[in-house]
């Protein structure tokens, strides 16, 4: 066992391994570039390992589903089993230990309920702004707040009748929203504490990734299970300054903070060695870090002196090709096209960068930000399904059989249909591969019906006796193929197994999703203010709107290793004709050089 235990803390440095190998409650703050999921996939495996007999859960909470499915790549090359191991995002962890299994303790979900999409969210608020003749714009019924207070009243101030009418339609419905699902968990451990006991017992730890950007609801739901076992290990690691989600209430709790949510006592750990950027970098971006802790970087570039480059003259219709040329002697001097990334805070300024790159460099592959026929929908069985209908079915076979089972327990948990007992993942799988290979056209949306429909024969699920299912299913197709058609997408099988292919090549994307990225040369562009911080974000007040901007430049310059380009580019008007400048904060900056 102590051989077994050991392997687990290789090529690991001291901070490093004094994290996995704690057994106390920590609050970890991680720079950018320190190996933090590393860390976390090691202690994971090496409290699994320790603990190898109990069936007590660790439980992982990550903030995105692309984060836990890299973790548990990793715990599968580590040759952990999932047994005492879950590892997921906040909302999957509360429907599969919580919602599902103790519905009948609250009135709300105890007769059964489905979980809507944006799809329906939109066209409840369309139908309610007609019903009340308000005459709002799409973008102004998606700024209406729709979220609960504990006590289920409505918290939209401006437009109080519409959240109010939007519920009633839920309820009449049986239905729940996805900002429902962390609200309806706590409220199951709150009124019930024999529940909270009942799954704090079985649970040995939580180990909670990128903290800084949870919500305080979901603190509070953390905070229900340890006080009701306090020998659960707590783990909270993340970075203060990458706290970029502040406009979606995502908080960075202090260490004081968390010991009163749990009534833990924690020790505070720092991750300080960088193994991403050269010593240039990291004392660059070092500009925009508020916590006070220096960065040092330790990896074999620590030395190299790479390139700085910040230019706030070049307009924006002449940017593109600025960027081909960057792209183009990256490309002469060695640079993969995989380490090459293109940053904007936001998307729209991508999708016509994007064509041109491809138009110019044919010979260059793409990770582009795209439009695709089919909204990422991970809480959906009909997402799920798209996966399993769209991706070879001989390939990642355990990842597969994962996917069938998390529809099997949509089917199961939310509209009520039954699994024999000797029908398994497997055999959903037979099902669907049977189905496909008996298609002959070359359209995908049609290939999803035909599929679904024998899916849908085979387990004896009729309109008659389930449809609300039916009713679910409609409303995906119709999302689809509305998408298609807006946006003028293809409909060959090829456009839609496209969406689910692991894409390599340059990669051009927004700052909020290249968060736990890297690459040797980064390009960001729309630098400005306005967008550096975010009008809204200065608005609102959402952290004080310039140390937002900090935050998103802070994560955005450390995502490069050895080279990194900055645009604040001219020609962007405000509505009223006034000319966007470049963010204050890049302005005050001193670069030591430029190359």
């Amino acid at each position: 066992m102590i051989k077994e235990i050991t392997r687990y803390l290789e090529d690991l440095n001291v901070e490093q391994k004094s994290v996995v190998q704690s057994n106390e409650n920590l609050y970890v703050t991680a720079c950018p570039g320190s190996g933090k999921t590393r860390v976390l996939t090691r202690k994971i495996a090496y409290q699994a390992t320790k603990y190898i007999e109990s069936l007590k859960k660790i439980i992982a909470v990550t903030y995105t589903n692309r984060a836990a499915n890299e973790i548990k790549e990793r715990l599968e090359t580590l040759g952990i089993e999932e047994n005492n191991v879950w590892v997921g995002t906040i909302h999957q962890f509360c429907l599969e230990f919580i919602v599902y299994p103790f519905k009948m303790n609250l009135a709300r979900i105890s007769k059964g309920f489905t979980i809507i999409d944006d799809y329906t969210r939109r066209e409840y608020l369309n139908e309610i702004n007609e019903k009340l003749n308000l005459e709002l714009e799409s973008y102004q019924l998606a700024k209406i707040d729709l979220s609960l207070s504990l006590d289920y009243e409505i918290v939209e101030s401006e437009y109080p009748k519409v959240a109010k009418i939007y519920h009633k339609m839920l309820r009449e419905n049986k239905e729940i929203d996805f900002d429902m699902i962390l609200l309806l968990a706590y409220s199951i451990l709150s009124i019930n504490s024999v529940v909270a006991i009942n799954i704090a017992k079985n649970i040995r730890a939580i180990y909670v990734d990128e903290f800084q950007d949870t919500r305080n609801l979901q603190y509070e739901i953390i905070g229900s299970l340890t006080k009701k076992n306090l020998a659960i290990q707590t783990l909270f690691v993340g970075d203060i300054d990458q706290a970029i989600y502040g406009s979606l209430n995502g908080i960075a709790k202090s260490i004081e903070e968390l010991e009163k949510v749990t009534d833990q006592t924690f020790i505070s750990k720092t991750l300080y060695g960088c193994y991403r950027s050269t010593q240039r970098l990291v004392d660059f971006y070092s500009k925009f870090q508020s916590m006070p802790y220096q960065i040092e970087s330790r990896g074999a570039n620590r030395d190299e002196i790479g390139i700085i480059k910040y230019n706030f003259t070049t307009n924006k219709q002449d940017l593109p090709q600025e960027i081909k040329n960057i792209i183009v002697e990256s490309l002469a001097n060695n640079v993969l096209e995989e380490d090459i990334c293109v940053i904007s805070p936001q998307h729209y300024p991508l999708f016509t960068l994007s064509e041109y790159l491809k138009e110019e460099l044919p010979n260059c592959n793409f990770d582009a930000i795209t439009v695709s026929p089919i909204k990422v929908n991970d809480h959906s069985a009909f997402f799920k399904l798209a996966v399993l209908y769209f991706t070879e079915s001989g390939i990642k076979v355990r990842k597969r059989k994962l996917i069938a089972n998390e529809i099997m327990g949509i089917f199961t948990n939310e509209f009520g249909i039954e699994f024999g007992e000797q029908f398994i993942n497997l055999d959903l799988l037979k099902i669907i591969n049977s189905a496909k290979r008996k298609f002959i056209e070359n359209d995908g949306v049609e290939l999803y019906k035909f599929v679904t429909n024998i899916l849908f024969t085979r387990l004896n699920i009729s309109k008659e006796i389930y449809p609300n299912i039916f009713k679910q299913y409609e409303v995906f197709l119709k999302d689809m193929i509305q998408r298609i058609n807006k946006n003028s997408l293809s409909r060959d099988l090829n456009s839609f197994y496209r969406m689910f292919k692991q894409n390599k090549g340059i990669t051009i994307t927004t700052a909020h999703k290249v968060k736990g990225e890297e690459y040797d040369t980064v390009i960001a562009i729309n630098l400005l203010k306005g967008k550096i911080p975010h009008w809204e974000e200065v608005i609102n007040s959402y952290d004080q709107g310039e140390s937002s901007a900090m935050k998103l430049l802070y994560v955005i310059c450390s995502r490069a290793k050895k080279n990194l380009y900055l645009f604040s580019e001219e020609g962007y008007l405000t509505g009223s004709g006034t000319s966007l400048t470049p963010t204050p904060l890049l302005k005050n900056v001193t670069f030591d050089y430029n190359e």
